[in-house]
């Protein structure tokens, strides 16, 4: 079995997979960039853990799932088994830049505590000081429509700053 076939199953342990550990792009001589991805086969754990004043460090939670999950995959699970753990919803949150969803943060500020989450360098969204979001070309959007998710958060409608032509239209979808 190669790394070209990541739908493959290993024999006596369909559960494992193929995953991407490393992803860069390498930029060429010429200007290009080229993939480079390291792959393994197996799981990937992931623990949530706590420092305890003159003691040590304590593992709260553990979650493990095949290696082809994406780490953010990984907060749900360890959150749900932290706030068992502790018997009470953890104030403070502190993790790399793959955890940097809005619902980690929200899971923090909710508590009355605050997310430490380094910002993911794959966004290509870019924000105001204030938070106020810009569209793909950088201009200011503002909020037109408020509704309640049905997750119970407040989310806004952010159209396009001008209206175009369908023809001129940004794809949004990447």
């Amino acid at each position: 079995m190669t790394v070209s076939e990541p739908t493959k199953t290993l024999l006596g342990d369909p559960d494992c997979k193929l995953g991407v550990k490393k992803s860069t792009n390498q930029e060429q001589a010429d200007g290009s960039t080229k993939k480079k991805k390291e792959h393994l086969w197996g799981y990937g754990s992931g623990v949530a853990a706590a420092i305890i004043a003159d003691y040590d460090d304590i593992v709260l939670a553990e979650y493990t799932q095949p290696f082809n999950q994406n780490d953010i995959t990984y907060f749900r699970p360890l959150y749900e088994r932290v706030v068992l753990a502790l018997n009470a919803f953890p104030t403070y949150i502190t993790a790399d830049a793959a955890f940097d969803a809005w619902y980690v943060y929200e899971a923090a500020v909710r508590h009355g505590g605050n997310a430490a989450v380094p910002l993911n360098a794959h966004s290509k969204n870019t924000f105001d000081p204030d938070g106020t979001p810009h569209c793909p070309i950088g201009l200011r959007m503002h909020p037109v429509f408020h509704y309640a998710h049905r997750s119970g958060l407040s989310c806004s409608t952010l159209p396009l700053p001008a209206p175009l032509p369908r023809s001129h239209r940004p794809d949004l979808r990447a």
